[in-house]
């Protein structure tokens, strides 16, 4: 019987203990001379034999499984402890035994942050659908809040194979950045931009020259000459040629040239 070194010690002491009742069955039989007797021992011989090859070969098996579950909780403590130390106090990482609901945590770090710790039961932080949660669905920053009220950032990542089931949680108590975001958000609150109150408190060059079209009672097309020399006098009148660039734009909206709108105000004053 082959067996791992690392086989749990009862399956070692079964598997001796088949063998060696095996041999003294056949030991003692041997004393009889009887063909037929000898015929069903050699028959129930044969049978043991194969049973404790079967019994070995599920030994086996169950060792690799076992080392499996061992190097995998190994890896996710490994995790939890970099993730701890990385990212500080504050960060809680806890690996749940998913088997065991009553019982679950198996390891934790930073634990202070939701006073748990090692053999404490499962309790959900930060996920309402616990049907997918314990059926093996990740869960990745959702919101949590710990009994006294404190806010976490909570993800949940599942790891399961043939002999486990396990999750490794980690939580993120951001309560005090909460705090600093809200004094952040009244330092950075501004209004309007400078500009879009300047225009809402002052004509625009555009609803000016409107304001004179309008005025006049005609559209930009049908203005002759005397038409233009008084569309300048009404723009001159409400400040349009105070605005920066006023002429090339007046000039834009009058089909002239600027040259034009020079000697209409020329003609003007």
């Amino acid at each position: 019987c082959t067996l791992h070194s690392e086989t749990p010690p009862q399956y070692i002491y079964l598997c001796l203990s088949c063998r060696v009742s095996t041999l003294l069955l056949y030991c003692r039989a041997s004393l009889f001379s009887n063909t037929v007797f000898r015929y069903y021992r050699n028959a129930l011989c044969a049978v043991l034999f194969l049973f404790n090859l079967r019994f070995c070969d599920m030994i086996e098996t169950k060792a690799v499984k076992v080392l499996q579950k061992e190097a995998a909780l190994e890896f996710l403590d490994r995790l939890a402890a970099g993730m701890a130390q990385m990212f500080g106090p504050s960060c809680e990482v806890v690996i749940h035994d998913m088997n065991n609901k009553e019982s679950s945590i198996v390891s934790i770090y930073h634990g202070e942050v939701t006073k748990r710790q090692v053999g404490d039961s499962l309790s959900i932080l930060g996920v309402q659908k616990l049907d997918e949660f314990f059926e093996g669905r990740d869960f990745v920053n959702s919101q949590g809040k710990t009994k006294e009220g404190r806010l976490l950032k909570s993800s949940t990542f599942h790891l399961r194979g043939e002999e486990y089931h396990y999750a490794i949680g980690i939580n993120y108590d951001y309560t005090h950045l909460e705090l600093a975001k809200s004094v952040l958000a009244e330092l950075t609150a501004v209004g309007a931009p400078i500009e879009e109150e300047l225009h809402a408190s002052a004509p625009t060059l555009d609803s000016i020259f409107e304001a004179c079209l309008q005025r006049l009672g005609k559209p930009v097309a049908l203005l002759n000459r005397e038409d233009r020399l008084q569309m300048i006098a009404l723009l001159s009148e409400q400040g349009a040629f105070q605005f920066a660039k006023s002429i090339p734009a007046i000039a834009e909206k009058l089909n002239v040239s600027r040259f034009t709108i020079y000697k209409y105000l020329k003609e003007r004053s």
